[in-house]
């Protein structure tokens, strides 16, 4: 035992001084006074007493204790160790009893412990070993961690085949005790063929080539050929044989596609199963690619001239993808005649200015073919108010896509501001005119109003600045697959030619650009396409992601991948930019089996936007046997560099002798602040109240 106190300092010294020569002071004026004394002496304790406590006095008293130290026992319990021939699973799970028993036979403690991707409580009547993958470094944290703080050593049974967490050798340089390894398996690696990846553009131009590169993963003692097919749906459209090598090698197989039909495709990537393979699940994939047309027929259908009509074939002017056909309405009849237009097929039909008064009721009666040309031609339907149209036969069509006329509270004649709504941010993010919406240079012309659209399916764009948001200019929508759009203002060219003096010059083919291209799906549906390299995995493995923009100049900064199962996002990660390829790329671990779904976001945060979406199947992992086979060099080199012992699995025994009974000597420390200590504070009070008592013996006050 021991008391501590803190080092006295200059006051303490002055505090002890003062007291001390106040105490002789008085005893020399009181001193031959009996009574008197004892209260002196009393208030010198008293003095004496916090004088010491001052200095934080502590008691320590110290006892040695002897612990015994025990050993950690980690068992691979991941799938692969049920799939070796030697030991087979009933030998290994048997094997490891005996051996534990005999350890407990030597008197010594231990804890014992499986592991897989996780560290958990061996349970010696579990049978199962079916772990989704192997994750060794977990070992390392965990003998690292507090609650290993009084372990011997440790013992590691496994086959040494990682595939999750970090590097089997990193951080061993951490591990501060022996790690004696019993390798568990055979050296030579069971057969296996895979698809490991396809690269392929995520959009290509329909009747244009592209490579489809696939790579095929294999493994096992393998001299024998196999054969890489491609399917488009269940059609064969190429087929290559390669020389497999096994041994983890990797082979090489290029296609060349070159789609004639637009729209989502789907194709299928095979390669044949060997005998004795041990998972098969990997030797199929599907991928899709976006086709996107190479040329967009478009028909424009004037019922009287206009302003209008040369601005909208200016802009079509502006993209070589457009082919235009235009119908113009004079002396009665069209020019040229619409023979042409019933019988071609078209992307857009776009009604300028049209029907009016003088061909109304002939085109009343073609409602019904027309509508059988849009369904069967999947023609996509436009409309661009003139002050020439007639209401009542406009809506025989407009009836079509569940569109009505309605009366406008705002007056013919009179022009009204009008401005964006964020429907167009939301349809069309990345375009200038979103990014310029909330700027105040951004100063709209007014416009008058001319058909009042009413619409409960439809998406405003824009809308005359009133508080009724029913009074639509711009309005698109689609119905069974078929898109449709209105712009509703007479002034589509009042607005072109009052802009050109201002800093919004370009507005107008701003406006018609994108919603154009978006009626015809130029660009598909996005202005972006994301794929994965596969659309199945098993848990474990690494997905990548590659995006690629339509309009690379849109997509200056970096994305976020969101990964969702259901609604719930559990993992997000930043998109790169590659700008030697022109893509973005991003990647995650295949977790929780199931499908999954994924969400590409670009903007700032409170102003980003949704560009795509996807989803991918995680099967439940059988990463775990894409490799079987005794990684022994690895785990030699965690015997080696951690100071213990490695030994195959049918020599285990040989190490129980190195597996020993320890103790160790332990100090433990025992502090008792006296400042803190109740017995000192009623010891302290006790000395008040006698004195106290005494002066009140003696009638002092």
């Amino acid at each position: 035992m021991k008391i501590t106190t803190l080092a006295p300092d200059n006051f303490f010294y002055l505090m002890s001084l003062i007291g001390f020569l106040v105490l002789f002071y008085t005893f020399y004026q009181f001193f031959d006074k009996i009574k008197v004394r004892y209260i002196l002496i009393v208030r010198l304790l008293i003095i004496i007493t916090f004088l010491f406590l001052f200095l934080e006095p502590v008691i320590i008293l110290e006892r040695q204790k002897i612990k015994e130290q025990l050993w950690n026992i980690y068992i691979d319990r991941s799938m692969s160790m049920g799939y070796h021939q030697n030991p087979s699973k009933l030998s290994y799970l048997n094997g490891i009893s005996d051996f534990v028993k005999k350890i407990k036979k030597n008197n010594v403690p231990f804890n014992i412990y499986s592991f897989s991707s996780t560290i958990e409580n061996w349970d010696p009547n579990k049978k199962e070993i079916n772990g989704s993958s192997t994750n060794i470094s977990s070992i390392y944290k965990h003998i690292n961690s507090d609650v290993n703080n009084n372990i011997m050593g440790a013992i590691l049974i496994s086959d040494g085949q990682v595939n999750l967490g970090t590097d089997i050798d990193k951080n061993l340089d951490k591990i501060k005790i022996p790690i004696h390894v019993i390798g568990t398996g055979d050296l030579d690696p069971m057969i296996d063929v895979q698809i490991h990846s396809i690269d392929v553009p995520p959009v290509i131009i329909k009747g244009e080539e592209a490579e489809f590169d696939v790579t095929i993963l294999n493994y096992g003692n393998i001299k024998e050929r196999a054969n890489v097919t491609l399917y488009d749906k269940s059609k064969l459209i190429g087929s290559k044989v390669i020389n497999l090598k096994g041994g983890g090698t990797k082979e090489k197989v290029k296609f060349l596609i070159k789609p004639v039909t637009s729209g989502e495709k789907n194709y299928i990537v095979k390669v044949n199963i060997l005998e004795d393979e041990i998972n098969i699940k990997n030797n199929k994939q599907n991928v899709t690619i976006h086709v996107l047309k190479s040329e967009y027929k478009i028909a424009i259908i004037t019922g009287a001239p206009n302003f209008n009509t040369r601005i909208l074939k200016n802009t079509f002017q502006k993209n070589s993808e457009y082919s235009v056909d235009h119908f113009i309405y004079a002396d009665k009849s069209f020019r040229p005649s619409l023979n042409k237009f019933w019988k071609e097929t078209y992307d857009l039909i776009l009604f300028d200015n049209h029907p009016i008064k003088e061909n109304g009721a002939k085109w009343a009666t073609y409602r019904k073919a027309f509508a059988k040309k849009l369904i069967s031609h999947k023609s996509n339907f436009g409309i661009i108010y003139g002050n020439n149209i007639h209401n009542g036969f406009l809506e025989d069509y407009l009836e079509l896509f569940d569109l009505s006329l309605g009366k406008y509270n705002l007056k013919e004649n009179e022009i009204y501001d009008w401005n964006f709504t964020d429907e167009w941010k939301g349809l069309f993010p990345f375009h200038t005119i979103s990014s310029n919406i909330e700027n105040d240079f951004m100063i709209l012309p007014p416009l008058k109003p001319g058909l009042k659209i009413e619409s409960t399916k439809s998406r405003v764009l824009a809308r005359f600045n009133n508080t009724n948001i029913t009074d639509p200019i711009i309005l698109v929508g689609e119905k069974n697959d078929l898109r449709y759009f209105t712009w509703t203002s007479s002034g589509l060219s009042s607005l072109f030619y009052r802009s050109q003096v201002s800093n919004i010059s370009d507005i107008v083919y701003e406006i018609l650009t994108p919603i154009f291209n978006w009626l015809l799906r130029t660009k598909g549906d996005k202005d972006i396409y994301f794929r994965t390299n596969k659309n199945s995995y098993q848990q474990g493995e690494l997905i990548e992601f590659t995006g690629k923009p339509i309009i690379e100049k849109k997509f200056k900064d970096e994305g976020i991948l969101n990964i969702k199962m259901g609604d719930k996002v559990i993992n997000s990660k930043p998109l790169k930019y590659n700008p030697l390829k022109g893509t973005f790329y991003s990647n995650i671990w295949a977790s929780q089996s199931g499908n999954v779904n994924y969400e590409i976001q670009f903007g700032e945060p409170g102003n980003s936007y949704i560009v795509g979406r996807g989803s991918f199947q995680i099967q439940e992992s059988q990463v775990e046997l894409n490799q079987v086979f005794l990684n022994e060099y690895s785990l030699k080199k965690i015997a080696e560099e951690s100071g213990g012992k490695y030994k195959r699995w049918d020599h285990k025994n040989d190490l129980l002798p190195f597996i020993s009974p320890n103790s160790r000597a332990e100090l433990i420390t025992y502090s008792f602040p006296l400042y803190e200590n109740i017995f000192v504070i009623f010891l302290v009070v006790g000395l008040l109240i006698i004195e106290w008592v005494l002066r009140r013996n003696l009638g002092l006050s």
